[in-house]
């Protein structure tokens, strides 16, 4: 959903981001195992600093290509 700024703008909402620790909670895995799936290029994330980011749009989509 766009937001309407002052002036007639649209901005887009900005993209929800989980740390590895989430991601891990949520798929019920370790940190290490989703650091791992990084590094194995099976998730993609955004590296900041010495810390990974994974965007909710990524996350889903490795849900929705890793369905049995």
């Amino acid at each position: 959903m766009d937001v309407a700024l002052p002036g007639g703008g649209v901005m887009s909402p900005a993209p929800t981001f989980y740390t590895t620790d989430e991601v891990a909670e949520i798929l019920k895995v370790t940190a290490k195992t989703v650091r791992d799936m990084i590094a194995r290029k099976q998730i993609k994330a955004l590296k900041i600093g010495r810390e990974y980011r994974i965007s909710e749009e990524h996350l889903q989509q490795f849900i929705d290509e890793n369905q049995a």
